[in-house]
């Protein structure tokens, strides 16, 4: 009766049909997720389902013929091979269910119903998902805590393990993550994810807020704008999360904050540098591209002593913060950019590596060259590094840049492994370092964690997720949370290393470093 009332527009009465039912079963899920379609249409511009015919007139009695020919149609596109998503689209943040309903997609999101790196093998992990799945949290906790036995190095584990215990002690603190836990981006996901695991198992490990502990949810936007989107609108939705912890990439963050924008809830990302990100509730957990810009284009004026440099970028929020923001800043200095080259895939392929680096060097004649990549195009630059290497080993002069700087898309292992040689020298600016002597602290009890080093996005996680906590309170509601934030200050003991507080554009106060790459290892500059 109550899908009869929705497909007829009689919003209000199938409200109250759903309202009843979950008055005598309140745990009845396909109820809930009817009122939540309910409002979901209401919102509709039109206010009603996706229906492209028009409901008959109430008053008229159907005859059976008018009946049976809505049925037809409708198995009548089945047969023609018609997907009835086309004509009946989900809002965002949905999935389909049936021909005309939708409910919820929460394939994207978890609190430890599911895992997002089915690759990695844990009988303990996937037997606490079905305890936590049902309920039973008790089990579900011991079973998560064997689970991290058996592999401490996964953030995910960790996090059910602690989202179980907050469950079992009752009134859980909620807040969320948003990762790219897809293909190629894994690595990434889990060193975010290690940084919030760590705080949150330090927080419980205390007792929580007054008895309180924390639940982390996390999401997956696999480094996708439309899906980040779609994940911000599910995280909204869900009135208990307190504040989210991301996105990743500034493309992501830039797509979810359309969203979060329209809300009044708190946002930090600890790895989105770009500086075209805004938003009223919008805060940023490591420096800006314009601080990390800074401290590269003065090291390579006054330190290097470049005057030409090539800048090879590709078209993303990240990558065109960073080429603006150094552009400006070396040519204050009486630097030239001498070329704006983008590593985009499509002008790779019409205009071979080879033949772009020889024209910057020869003809150009750029000193160095500035490689800032995203996350997708990273590849992309470091063929440019190699085919330098080719260049300077076949000429007799031995020509090619001198120097490559870089962005702190270019500091990871995995940069390591595969430019080899080629990157040899290699300055970067991250917004922290583990061999400092700031962070050897933090650094050490990471490694004790993990089993092994930390990143910079551990670090900036471990302390975005250590501000929100210190913007609790006894009763905390979203709007609170932001208020706090902007006054939030987090001792260095506290955080990986630095203190943590906001300046006035809600930016992160705290120096960036610069490393270069040395024996194959990332070593600070002094």
């Amino acid at each position: 009766y109550g899908h009869h009332l929705i497909y007829n527009g009689e919003f209000s009465l199938a409200k109250q049909q759903y309202q009843e039912i979950l008055e005598i079963e309140p745990n009845r899920i396909s109820a809930a997720e009817r009122l939540e379609e309910i409002d979901t249409y209401e919102k509709n511009s039109n206010g009603s389902i996706p229906n492209p015919t028009p409901s008959p007139p109430k008053r008229i009695r159907r005859s059976r013929l008018s009946l049976i020919l809505p049925i037809a149609t409708i198995l009548a596109l089945g047969v023609l091979g018609v997907g009835h998503n086309q004509f009946f689209p989900c809002a965002q943040g949905q999935q389909k269910q049936s021909l005309f309903f939708c409910k919820p997609d929460r394939t994207r999101i978890s609190n430890g119903d599911r895992t997002f790196f089915p690759k990695i093998k844990n009988p303990s992990r996937d037997q606490g998902i079905k305890a936590f799945k049902q309920g039973k949290y008790q089990d579900a906790t011991k079973l998560f805590d064997k689970a991290v036995a058996d592999n401490r190095n996964d953030p995910e584990i960790l996090i059910y393990y602690n989202n179980a215990r907050a469950r079992q002690s009752g009134n859980p603190l909620s807040l969320a993550v948003v990762v790219p836990a897809d293909k190629d981006k894994i690595n990434v996901a889990q060193e975010i994810l290690r940084g919030v695991a760590q705080s949150q198992h330090q927080f419980n490990k205390n007792g929580g807020l007054n008895g309180r502990l924390l639940e982390i949810v996390i999401a997956n936007d696999a480094g996708k704008p439309e899906q980040a989107k779609e994940v911000a609108v599910g995280l909204i939705k869900n009135k208990s999360i307190l504040g989210i912890i991301g996105h990743h990439s500034s493309k992501s963050t830039k797509a979810a904050l359309e969203e979060y924008n329209k809300t009044d809830i708190a946002v930090i990302t600890p790895t989105s540098t770009s500086i075209f990100l805004q938003g009223n509730n919008f805060f940023r957990g490591l420096p800006s591209d314009t601080a990390s810009a800074k401290k590269l284009a003065v090291h390579a004026y006054n330190e290097l002593g470049l005057r030409k440099i090539a800048i090879f970028y590709n078209n993303s929020p990240f990558s065109n913060s960073m080429r603006e923001e150094f552009t400006k800043i070396f040519e204050n200095l009486g630097g030239q950019i001498v070329r704006r080259i983008s590593i985009d895939g499509t002008q790779l392929d019409g205009d071979t590596a080879d033949t772009i680096v020889a024209r910057s060097v020869f003809r150009d004649k750029a000193e160095a060259a500035l490689l800032c990549p995203d996350v997708d195009h990273i590849d992309n630059a470091l063929k440019i590094a190699q085919t330098n290497k080719e260049l300077l080993n076949r000429t007799s002069r031995r020509r090619g840049f001198k120097r490559f700087l870089g962005c702190d898309t270019l500091y990871s292992s995995n940069i390591l492994s595969k430019g080899g040689d080629a990157i040899k020298g290699l300055i970067t600016v991250v917004p922290w370092f583990r061999k400092t002597s700031e962070a050897s602290n933090f650094a050490e009890k990471a490694h004790s964690q993990w089993g092994g080093g930390v990143s910079w996005r551990t670090a900036t996680s471990f302390d975005t997720t250590q501000a929100f906590l210190e913007a609790l309170s006894s009763n905390p509601t979203r709007s609170t949370v932001i208020t706090k934030l902007k006054n939030v200050n987090v001792p260095a003991n506290d955080t990986s290393g630095y203190v943590f507080k906001f300046n006035r554009e809600k930016e992160r106060k705290t120096e960036p470093i610069l490393v270069y790459v040395e024996n194959n290892k990332f070593v600070s500059i002094l």
